[in-house]
């Protein structure tokens, strides 16, 4: 597979998007379903094409005719998302996550998941080519038959447990457009006498009745359906257990240090980052330097308006903080590679980086090669991202330090960044939306190479 192809960590549930008008990002997004028409693809959306396109972190289920290869999938894929208002996020076994971005709008990132047949909680209630055989096309998207649609959907429901109320409309909504046909696919699922009482309740306009039946409907769709392969056989524990230790070993995660002065804003971009980028990260965590040992005790507001105004601690008591430094992180790693085994982002707002060039700020006391030794044996992150800006412009948003020393660090971050292989150096100079975007592509580079 190219750079571009990692694993992206699934859920385990299948997310069901709420409805979502077309806006940002729409036209990029119905590109990838014309690159898999003019691919010569056939294909159908599994369900809830009429209320495309979807929003962030949503999962689209897709059935593709057998026969067709991942590889020729993400051709197709890759070729849709050849424009820069398009970004290539994942690939494994058939699924893919895109970040999808317009001039100007959010990046929105969505899961492309590919099948041969209509599955549901490890099983199959509908085979591929039934889906396909009577396709229709609805908006720019092709989709199965309402009747076709409407038995699936009602069976990914009852195995799933779920009939919150947009299910039921949509259910309603499918059994209206085409009654009969309908109505001929339930005997398949249920048997005739259950399919016969399905059919009456939503004849009648009250299925209600029918959405209080979910065990014993249950039974009736696993009596008849088959498991979807080997990993679906297995308890939902095994396979989760499966895919962490996949993950232990190769995460799919990252973990990430923000470096700058005090007005460079990382803060500021952590916090939208958190909030931003749940398509593409299934978890992401903020995570900060370590605490003061009485502050694990008693926690409370810390003041920063002075951050250079106590005087530095002796050498031995220094050294001995910078050993408890060392083994809070270390102490983190496992937590930090539990969240990457799940394929979460791990934020750094400080890190034991800072100290190498504020000092001060940490009251240290004691020689650099100890915290030059000690950086270098402790974990270190995926990438390193300094918010960098004139001297001027970061003492002018922070004046708590002296214009001299804000210069001074501005200078040590950016030559201790520059020389890292995982640096990278952003102009937090520029606007606060343009900064957060150019962070955000940096992570979804550094996501897309896992």
């Amino acid at each position: 597979m190219t750079d571009l192809a990692w694993n992206l960590a699934r859920a385990d549930e299948d997310s069901q998007p709420e409805h979502a008008e077309a806006g940002a990002g729409s036209g990029p997004f119905f590109a990838i379903f014309d690159a898999l028409e003019a691919a010569g693809i056939d294909y159908c959306v599994s369900h809830g094409a009429e209320e495309f396109p979807w929003p962030q972190g949503s999962d689209i289920d897709m059935v593709v005719q057998r026969g067709v290869s991942d590889q020729r999938l993400e051709a197709a894929v890759r070729q849709a998302c050849d424009g820069k208002s398009v970004i290539l996020g994942a690939k494994s076994r058939g699924s893919f996550a895109v970040a999808i971005r317009d001039a100007g709008s959010a990046t929105r990132v969505v899961h492309l998941d590919f099948a041969r047949d209509c599955e549901a909680q490890g099983r199959i209630v509908q085979h591929g080519e039934a889906m396909l055989a009577g396709k229709r096309r609805v908006g720019r998207v092709f989709a199965p038959d309402a009747a076709t649609d409407f038995n699936a959907y009602l069976a990914r429901c009852v195995l799933k447990g779920c009939f919150d109320e947009r299910r039921r409309n949509r259910l309603a909504s499918l059994w209206h457009e085409d009654p009969q046909g309908c109505a001929n696919g339930l005997d398949r699922l249920f048997g005739d006498a259950a399919a016969r009482q399905i059919a009456t309740a939503f004849d009648s306009g009250d299925p209600a009745a029918i959405f209080t039946r979910t065990k014993e409907l249950r039974r009736l769709v696993e009596a008849v359906t088959h498991r979807a392969g080997v990993l679906a056989a297995m308890p939902r524990s095994v396979t989760r257990a499966l895919r962490l230790a996949k993950g232990l070993l190769f995460p799919k995660g990252l973990s990430v240090v923000m470096l700058g002065p005090d007005g460079a804003g990382k803060s500021s971009n952590i916090e939208v980052l958190e909030k931003g980028l749940g398509g593409l990260f299934p978890r992401v965590d903020v995570r900060g330097f370590a605490p003061p040992l009485h502050r694990m005790v008693k926690r409370g507001p810390k003041r920063t308006d002075t951050p250079h105004a106590l005087p530095p601690r002796s050498l031995l008591v220094s050294v001995l903080r910078a050993c408890y430094w060392f083994v809070y992180d270390n102490w983190g790693r496992l937590p930090v590679r539990l969240v990457k085994a799940r394929g979460g982002l791990v934020l750094f707002d400080r890190h034991l980086i800072d100290i190498l060039i504020d000092p001060v700020r940490y009251r240290y006391g004691g020689p650099r090669f100890v915290l030059d030794l000690l950086a270098r044996l402790t974990p270190k992150p995926d990438l390193v991202i300094l918010l960098h800006a004139p001297g001027e412009v970061l003492h002018a948003r922070k004046p708590e330090m002296t214009l001299a020393e804000t210069k001074r660090q501005a200078r040590a971050y950016l030559d201790l960044v520059r020389a890292l292989p995982n640096g990278h150096v952003v102009d937090a100079s520029q606007g606060f939306e343009k900064v957060s975007r150019d962070i955000e592509d940096i992570l979804l580079d550094a996501r897309a190479r896992r």
